[in-house]
């Protein structure tokens, strides 16, 4: 097993509450993740505890993650299974003045003779974070657009 470790942020000029609101709609994830990502909902809980994912990125294999636990409105935890990859990954935000930092953090093991190899000779986090930086962004127009929505 290989570890991947990432933390990727954007501060989000937007209310901490209309951020979460867009974090726990899960069935609406794939209106606003990049489709490089290849995100589909399996199952989506009201609760939204519970509810799966499966992303199978661009040149990638399929893995699964769901929603593990959550601590309105600061904390989203989602695990990682059922593939190559396991552990964890946290949305986390935090109100700074009118805007709100919302954070990614990743740790995770991954499995396979490529990513070991891969992992031996670049940091396979940065990976990660090349595709969240694309995650960020989109959420931060979705919560924009939204926002605009509502007014």
């Amino acid at each position: 097993m290989t570890p991947v470790r990432a933390t990727d942020e954007l501060t989000i000029p937007f209310a901490i509450e209309d951020v979460w609101r867009v974090l726990v709609r899960i069935r609406e994830y794939p209106q606003w993740w990049p489709r490089s990502v290849g995100l589909r909902v399996l199952k989506e809980e009201p609760e939204v505890v519970g509810s799966s994912l499966q992303l199978r990125p661009l040149g990638g294999r399929a893995f699964q993650c769901r929603v593990l636990s959550m601590e309105e409105p600061r904390v989203l935890c989602m695990e990682y299974f059922g593939g190559f990859i396991e552990g964890r990954g946290e949305w986390r935000l935090e109100t700074i003045g009118d805007a709100t930092r919302v954070q990614y953090v990743l740790d995770v093991q991954a499995a396979g003779l490529i990513v070991a190899c891969l992992g031996r000779i670049i940091p396979l986090g940065k990976f990660h974070s090349m595709q969240m930086k694309s995650v960020l962004q989109k959420l931060e127009t979705r919560v924009r657009n939204l926002s605009k929505d509502r007014k």
